[in-house]
């Protein structure tokens, strides 16, 4: 046996498991242990090499939308008769009865209405209605849908022949009431807005990026909002508008997302990361 293969050291393990591979320049193998790595919680892992995309994660906030808004109002000065909905949170339905309001402008009309349906049903000598009373009683059937009466409303006036004292003022959406001025008694004018409804089946997340971040920024690019009280949840969402201004203090511009709300557990003021 040569005296330099004698004298060698023998190769660890590292080198045996992998002898084919040659170590870097400037790098001696270290054979450790096992009972030493668990000792110094040694954990190794194989090395890949993998395409990485930057992430941006931002705080956000939930916000009502402003598109689904609406609001319930008179169209004639009257008085609150009966309150239906009384109080902010409650989720109504599209033609749902808020409240009942009594409007001499709007009994005189029925009472027009009335007036002409009976005056075209009555047949002249030749057995033919007066001339023009169709016309005159569908315009005073317009009249009435003007001041805000339903269908189903002047078909019961229709039916029973009699004026409604107290007309309902109906939801014209369905969502949650998120403010309400219907006193009982109070005096409702056309100005006054009764009740406000927010439809929060979709809402905003409005999220604050930084200056240096808005080059990457798309509108209709997809995004993930997590709330923190559930941030292994995160909601796919979509880019629906940039702001075009920019707040000097923060130096971040508001970003906002459409994100579904089918089964209302988002809240407008929640916090979370996009």
């Amino acid at each position: 046996i040569p005296e330099e293969r004698r004298n060698a050291p023998a190769p660890s393990s590292a080198q045996a498991a992998s002898p084919s591979a040659p170590s870097p320049s400037n790098v001696t193998p270290v054979t450790v242990s096992e009972e030493k790595q668990r000792a110094v919680g040694l954990a190794t892992s194989v090395v890949e090499s993998t395409t990485v995309g930057d992430r941006l994660r931002v705080p956000g906030v939930i916000s009502a939308p402003e598109t689904g808004l609406a609001q319930a109002r008179v169209r004639a000065p009257g008085f609150v008769e009966q309150v239906a909905v009384r109080q902010t949170g409650v989720r109504v339905t599209r033609g749902q009865p808020l409240a009942f309001i009594y409007s001499p402008e709007i009994y005189r009309a029925q009472e027009e209405f009335l007036a002409a349906t009976r005056w075209s049903g009555a047949a002249s000598g030749d057995g033919t209605a007066p001339t023009g009373a169709a016309d005159i009683a569908a315009a005073a059937r317009r009249a009435l849908e003007l001041l805000g009466l339903s269908t189903t409303d002047i078909e019961e006036i229709t039916r029973t022949g009699r004026p409604i004292r107290a007309v309902a003022v109906r939801a014209p959406a369905s969502g949650y009431v998120t403010r309400f001025n219907a006193v009982l008694g109070s005096r409702a004018e056309p100005e006054m807005v009764l009740y406000e409804i927010s439809d929060l089946s979709n809402v905003w997340v409005v999220a604050s990026v930084h200056e240096r971040d808005l080059n990457a920024m798309r509108v209709g690019m997809t995004a993930r909002f997590a709330t923190t009280n559930a941030p292994t949840e995160p909601l796919s969402g979509r880019v629906d508008l940039i702001e075009p201004l920019l707040e000097e203090s923060t130096r971040t511009t508001r970003v906002r997302l459409v994100v579904p709300n089918r089964d209302g557990r988002l809240r407008p003021g929640q916090f979370g990361e996009v």
